[in-house]
């Protein structure tokens, strides 16, 4: 089989089987959202061993409670540790092994448009209104409902719980949310 794609950022099931969905973009921006987190490739071969994989080291020191070691020392410490452990978080849920348990891109969008200065994203979509007509009949209070038929359909507030409560399925630990 002919994989295209750079190692490291495809899913699991497209570089095993070939499979194709838009979970597999789920994947890769899980893994550039730990790329930006830790100021590294997701694979770096000069690291020790267990820092060389960048997605099972952010597992590790996730399930250790040492999320913050994994950000680029570069920042000195100038960071928000809270805005790190939620970009941890929502790569953690994109990145599961499992395509069904990982989130979706409106999932993620709506998580950071509750936690983000939600006025610059108004300023772009209204910029996009002038520019796209086709936007002008999307109420802007209009949540994200998935119509792909092989899922459940997601409104509202639980939207951001099931995002995050994905990873702690899988990895027994816990993930909180901030409001």
């Amino acid at each position: 089989m002919n994989i295209g794609g750079t190692r490291g950022y495809f899913s699991p099931e497209y570089a095993l089987e070939g499979v194709v969905s838009e979970k597999l973009d789920v994947y890769s921006f899980g893994v550039v959202l730990l790329d930006i987190v830790a100021g590294r490739p997701c694979i770096d071969l000069k690291l020790p061993q267990e820092q060389s994989i960048l997605r099972s080291w952010a597992i590790t020191l996730y399930t250790e409670g040492k999320v913050l070691n994994l950000v680029d020392k570069r920042l000195e410490g100038n960071y928000d540790e809270e805005e790190v452990m939620l970009v941890v978080d929502m790569a953690l849920s994109c990145l599961q092994t499992h395509p069904k348990k990982r989130a979706t891109m409106s999932q993620l969008v709506n998580v950071l448009m509750k936690n983000s200065n939600a006025s610059v994203a108004v300023d772009i979509v209204n910029e996009l209104k002038i520019q796209t007509p086709n936007l002008l009949s999307i109420p802007e209070d209009q949540h994200y409902v998935d119509t792909y038929p092989s899922r459940q359909g997601v409104q509202g507030e639980s939207v951001e719980h099931a995002l995050m409560s994905s990873f702690a399925t899988d990895s027994q630990a816990s993930v909180m949310v901030p409001r």
